[in-house]
């Protein structure tokens, strides 16, 4: 069997970088929503962060940012536009994100209900 806590340290890291690539990027998005490069990085980070929390396990991760990224290919798309309440629904992927993170990170094992984001 192999042994992924042995990466996880490495996740975490990785992971909070890409959070703060995410927060950036909606910071971005919420003052210039036709912004494209933001609208990709976003999706692109989301999508990162999709893959690397599945093959660590961490399926509360993983469904989030597939959500978030989802969002994010509906609006490169054209079918949601950038409100407001679009900007506040990332903002609160991204601090469940961390949020689950953090607690990955603390070995918690507490459930975090990630319904309401999804």
């Amino acid at each position: 069997m192999f042994d992924m806590s042995a990466f996880m340290g490495k996740f975490i890291e990785e992971a909070k970088e890409r959070l703060q690539k995410l927060n950036d990027g909606i910071l971005l998005l919420e003052s210039q929503p036709d912004d494209k490069e933001a609208i990709k990085g976003i999706m692109r980070e989301a999508h990162t962060l999709k893959g690397s929390s599945k093959m660590m396990g961490l399926l509360d991760v993983n469904r989030v940012a597939h959500i978030m990224e989802d969002l994010m290919v509906a609006i490169s798309d054209g079918r949601v536009a950038v409100t407001s309440s679009i900007v506040d629904t990332l903002f609160t992927a991204c601090d469940m994100l961390s949020s689950l993170v953090e607690k990955a990170a603390a070995n918690d094992d507490t459930v975090i209900d990630t319904e309401p984001v999804c």
